[in-house]
């Protein structure tokens, strides 16, 4: 996590902040979306 660059780090962390908050799916999905194509590997733990 740590060897990522800034950028996909805090897209990173948005994401995981956008989760928590349960915000609106298409900005999850955007997000996703963006993700992938930066071909970040999430890892996000199971509740």
């Amino acid at each position: 996590m740590k060897n990522l660059p800034l950028t996909n780090r805090l897209l990173f962390l948005t994401y995981v902040k956008a989760k928590r908050l349960s915000l609106e799916k298409s900005f999850l999905q955007s997000l996703r979306n963006e993700i992938a194509s930066r071909k970040i590997v999430i890892h996000l733990k199971r509740k």
